[in-house]
């Protein structure tokens, strides 16, 4: 399964984002403080939501994604006055002969003293099939099922569990040098999910040889074509550390 477009509402500094299409590989280009990497945690935003509590320490959940991005008023573009609403949405495609997925995300502030975020819509289309639209009568009676989207709740999501797994196992990595040279001596404990590769090269270690070697003739190819000079990209352990 792959994003195949993505849109934006009053995200971080995104007012507006038309629908952007994607293909299967995309390359975010931009100066600094344009918004790259905040166009990218709108997909592990969704990863966190989705993914099970009994992966993460702490549980997942949409309240637990907007809390560790340090609340909804981090989160919520600076312009967003009129309307307050953060807004997602993402097209999936699995084949080219199947109908696509559409999962759509609203959700605001409640506005009380305990200020917990609450789903304005929470929508699932499969092709032309409408599998979910929220909120519903039942949100109605109980306005506390708004705290939490049906895309975290696996005793509600078995509709659409197509597209909760995808999200889940979305991977985020941006490798940081420092700490992928000096991982051993800097020590500590990783992040969740290790998203800036101190753990990079133990991963690369404990993969089978054959994937491995696979891996990197593929990434060979490619460095080959764009790096002048470039000759081999090879995995060799250090057997002294």
């Amino acid at each position: 399964m792959k994003v195949r477009r993505l849109t934006l509402k009053n995200w971080v500094n995104f007012r507006n984002l038309n629908p952007v299409d994607l293909g299967d590989r995309v390359f975010v280009i931009g100066p600094n403080a344009s918004g790259k990497s905040n166009f990218l945690d709108a997909l592990r935003f969704l990863r966190d939501i989705a993914r099970p509590s009994g992966v993460k320490p702490s549980g997942g959940g949409l309240q637990k994604a907007v809390t560790d991005r340090g609340q909804l008023s981090r989160l919520r573009c600076l312009n967003a006055r009129k309307n307050p609403e953060v807004f997602i949405e993402a097209e999936l495609e699995a084949t080219l002969d199947e109908p696509h997925w559409i999962y759509r995300l609203g959700f605001k502030g409640e506005g009380k003293a305990n200020n917990r975020v609450t789903i304005t819509r929470e929508e699932v289309h499969y092709g032309n099939k409408e599998i979910l639209k929220r909120p519903d009568e039942d949100d109605g009676k109980d306005p506390d099922r708004l705290t939490q989207s049906y895309l975290e709740q696996i005793n509600a999501n078995s509709e659409f569990r197509t597209i909760v797994h995808f999200f889940s196992e979305i991977t985020y990595l941006r490798l940081v040098p420092q700490l992928l040279k000096f991982g051993d001596i800097i020590g500590g404990n990783l992040l969740e999910q290790d998203p800036f590769g101190q753990g990079f090269l133990q991963r690369i270690a404990a993969a089978g040889e054959k994937t491995r070697n696979a891996r990197l003739r593929r990434i060979q190819n490619a460095l080959e074509k764009v790096v002048p000079q470039f000759k081999e990209l090879r995995f060799k352990r250090d057997e002294i550390s």
